[in-house]
């Protein structure tokens, strides 16, 4: 695969094996329609990295807190705000609402 590839968690995350223990998935978030592409980055928490150009976005970046490898571009998160427009599995998910 040529360029940037943002791995999911279930290509690179192995779960703990033990004696007498299982794993199982009670709940997951979906975003229907998800490509690796470029999109802006979104606030997870208190992470959020708001951009007014280019210039304050580091191309190539890959932040611990964040959703993707930075390209470098300040793009238009929504009318108001500006972000870092990542490469990532893209929309973004939306984890403010947690389904029951």
């Amino acid at each position: 695969t040529e360029g940037v590839h943002v791995w999911d968690i279930p290509e690179y995350v192995i779960l703990p094996q033990g004696e007498n223990s299982f794993f199982a998935l009670t709940n997951m978030i979906v975003t229907p329609g998800q490509t690796q592409s470029k999109c802006p980055e979104v606030q997870q928490n208190t992470f959020i990295c708001f951009c007014e150009s280019d210039s304050d976005c580091k191309e190539g970046l890959d932040e611990v807190r964040g959703n993707g490898v930075q390209t470098g571009r300040c793009v238009q998160y929504s009318d108001k705000i500006q972000t870092c427009e990542v490469q990532a599995w893209c929309p973004l998910d939306n984890d403010t609402i947690i389904p029951k």
